[in-house]
């Protein structure tokens, strides 16, 4: 009878087994796979160092900056970007500003940040596992741009895969992008966080452009099967196409500024192909140097699931998409006008070191 019993109990253990198995979902190729459940690397150790346990995190806005070099010339505009944004957007929002650098420049960074170092200034380190290029994407002969380097191409990957990861993980809500040479020049005036909830917002913009054909080439093509094959009919993106609707959603060939770079058998193929010079996607973006965005909404699985099929097509890298072009096809797709905030504070977006040297010479003499 013991005997039977035991065997039992494995029989009903190894079914339970089988059970939980088969109910898994199936895992699925992540460019950040283990990051987007539980993220615990050294750019989430070190914050949670600096900011200390007691710290709640849900109601303050997520700022973060991207900044590899502190020994640039372009450190300057980064210390007067964090000056106006301590008098315009934190007196009204509640604020954890993070700049990422290079693991060994965390320290060389706080010292150049000076004055500008504020106790809701967390400098953290870029990992290892967060600057990746897809497999498909790896080989550098196949880029089109040449002028945009490696590391300006993952940034877009870093953006739009480990970024909001690493904000969640931190326990916000909110994330916004910002550059370093990007200055909010008059008071926000009111709560960020606060009038997203209040009023259902999702993205925040201060600047909408229109992009050019050579840095979105395909993306309308990988939207058209995202929506055919999710069944998806999209908010506005139909607005931005001509016609407007799916037979629109297509790139539009510009002739020779997309040739240049193209090898003779690309320019061939193209040929053949007789591509539509005219309709099409008309390219209208958010400007990427400023743009917010509710978590909980981006980790939903539709918005997260075409934010993973684009940085696996390899578009994001080898296309130039980087983190602004798919930004502009999700706010097309999922986000309702009434859930877009256009801000319309003082903001100028430049790498003319004016204003950074007119506002870090005024705080010189305080």
């Amino acid at each position: 009878m013991y005997r039977f019993i035991k065997l039992l109990i494995i029989y009903i253990l190894f079914e339970s087994l089988n059970v939980c198995n088969g109910g898994q979902q199936p895992q699925t190729l992540d460019l950040f796979e283990g990051a987007r459940r539980e993220l615990m690397d050294a750019a989430t150790i070190a914050a949670q160092a600096q900011l200390g346990e007691n710290n709640n995190t849900a109601d303050k806005l997520a700022m973060m900056y991207l900044f590899t070099n502190p020994h640039s010339d372009r450190m300057k505009l980064l210390r007067a970007s964090i000056g106006l944004s301590s008098e315009n957007v934190f007196p009204t929002t509640p604020t954890i500003l993070y700049v990422f650098t290079q693991p060994n420049q965390v320290e060389t960074m706080k010292l150049e940040l000076g004055k500008w170092l504020l106790p809701n200034v967390i400098v953290v380190p870029i990992t290892n596992e967060s600057w990746q290029i897809h497999p498909s994407a790896q080989d550098e002969r196949s880029w089109h741009g040449k002028g945009w380097n490696a590391d300006y191409r993952i940034m877009g990957n870093w953006r739009l895969g480990y970024m909001p990861v690493f904000a969640r993980a931190m326990g916000h809500r909110y994330v916004l992008q910002i550059d370093d040479d990007s200055f909010i020049l008059s008071p926000v005036g009111f709560n960020l966080v606060e009038a997203f909830d209040r009023k259902g917002y999702l993205m925040g913009a201060r600047c909408i452009s229109r992009d050019v054909p050579f840095v979105i080439w395909g993306l309308p093509e990988l939207a058209r099967y995202y929506l055919v094959t999710h069944k998806l009919m999209p908010t506005t993106l139909f607005e931005h196409c001509n016609p407007p609707n799916l037979t629109g959603l297509y790139s539009r060939f510009s002739g020779q500024p997309m040739l240049g770079e193209r090898s003779p058998e690309e320019v061939h193929a193209l040929e053949e192909l007789k591509l539509p010079s005219e309709g099409g996607w008309d390219m209208t973006v958010l400007y990427g140097n400023w743009v917010m965005w509710r978590l909980d909404w981006w980790f939903r699985p539709e918005v997260n699931n075409f934010v993973q099929l684009a940085l696996a097509s390899g578009g994001t890298v080898r296309e130039r998409w980087v983190d602004q072009a798919v930004i502009a096809m999700i706010w097309q797709i999922f986000v309702r006008k009434d859930q877009l905030l256009l801000t319309n504070f003082t903001y100028q977006h430049t790498k003319d070191p004016r204003i950074a040297n007119e506002f870090l010479s005024k705080h010189s003499r305080v």
